[in-house]
């Protein structure tokens, strides 16, 4: 494949009710999608680079993403012959960071290449379509019992296994009175590198440890995993890494050290599903199991995390199901939807060449803000 022109579009998103974490609130957020065509059959593909509006998580926001697309990225693909999509993580490497804005257009060229190939994308990267595993996630909330309200619409869905997101000041209660409440849900905590390693926070995630926690997430600084490793020593439940963990390198050096027990894979976060799948086999190969993490994507990014599900050793709950709770009309946007629910789990559904978007267009197009075509 060749890519010859590419779109940058502006994708909105509304919200129900605000997502909280230990970083800020969401109401609405503006994602970036991208679609690129190939020069010989004008077929197209989209990826998605679910960035938030403020360098909350990452350092990349929409304004940048369309500046290193248009700039640099674009540039470095425009009329090279592509014989296969993970020849562009090579082709990237070069260029730091900016992992959102690589994720969306190799993504695309995953969906492309795959339509090109009349072949789905989960197959082209040695999935299978299984059954999975579902996680919903509690937002931070500022009363507990408000924590229990939202943990009981999830449990009433069929839910079984629940993640609370949590900070400094909101931890020990709050999981204390969900284990009570819910002696037999799975429950995980998910600080968002809130907290720094002391005393003090080594004996909060140690009484933490009395709670029967699959997983800690991310409890530390975004870019350690030094003093992650220290507080994995002194605790029984498992880290699961996630900021910490944008490249195979990173995940090399977490598992050497000790850091970590699980990993939180994130296909934007990494800067593409090629990374996302060596990441993936590196883990396997350490005995460390794995999920597929969201960002409350559009149904683009929707897909792709879908997609990366169904390879081998992503055997945790998968972890974004949050746009399904928290965006206005979020279903609407699918003509059918890639999973069929049913009592915690989901069986696979994608059968259409590429992504396999079966998507009512004019919905989505009702939510597109801005695009602008690079050629």
């Amino acid at each position: 494949m060749i890519i010859s022109k590419v779109n940058i579009v502006r994708f909105t998103l509304n919200f129900i009710r605000p997502f909280v974490t230990s970083f800020g609130e969401i109401k609405q957020r503006e994602t970036i999608l991208v679609q690129v065509f190939d020069k010989q059959t004008n077929e197209f593909g989209w990826g998605e680079a679910p960035v938030l509006s403020l360098s909350l998580y990452n350092p990349e926001i929409p304004s940048t993403v369309e500046a290193i697309i248009r700039e640099v990225l674009f540039p470095i693909l425009k009329n090279k012959t592509i014989s296969h999509p993970r020849e562009i993580r090579a082709l990237f490497r070069p260029i730091k960071g900016n992992t959102f804005a690589k994720s969306a257009l190799e993504t695309a060229c995953y969906d492309l290449f795959g339509k090109l190939n009349a072949k789905p994308t989960y197959i082209l990267l040695g999935g299978k379509k299984k059954q999975l595993l579902l996680s919903d996630t509690i937002s931070l909330h500022e009363e507990v019992q408000d924590c229990v309200s939202e943990a009981q619409q999830y449990i009433d869905q069929g839910i079984h296994y629940l993640k609370l997101k949590t900070k400094p000041g909101k931890d020990i209660e709050y999981v204390k009175v969900l284990r009570e409440t819910f002696p037999k849900v799975h429950i995980m905590v998910d600080a968002n590198s809130s907290y720094v390693y002391n005393h003090e926070t080594v004996e909060i995630f140690k009484e933490l440890d009395k709670y029967d926690l699959y997983t800690i997430e991310q409890p530390l600084g975004s870019d350690d995993i030094v003093d992650h490793a220290k507080l994995q020593k002194e605790l029984i439940t498992k880290i699961g890494l996630d900021e910490s963990i944008e490249s195979e390198h990173d995940a090399e050096k977490a598992i050497e050290l000790g850091s970590c027990k699980l990993v939180n894979i994130k296909i934007p976060r990494v800067g593409g599903l090629t990374e996302a799948m060596a990441i993936n086999v590196l883990c396997k190969k350490s005995k460390i199991s794995t999920w597929v993490g969201g960002m409350l994507e559009s149904p683009i990014g929707f897909y792709a995390n879908v997609a990366l599900s169904t390879l081998d050793n992503f055997d945790l709950p998968i972890d974004f199901l949050g746009a399904l709770s928290y965006v206005v009309g979020y279903k609407d946007n699918f003509n059918n939807f890639p999973l069929d629910i049913h009592n915690g789990s989901a069986d696979v559904i994608l059968d259409k060449p590429g992504l396999g978007l079966d998507l009512h267009w004019d919905v989505v197009e009702k939510n597109i803000t801005h695009s602008i075509t690079l050629s």
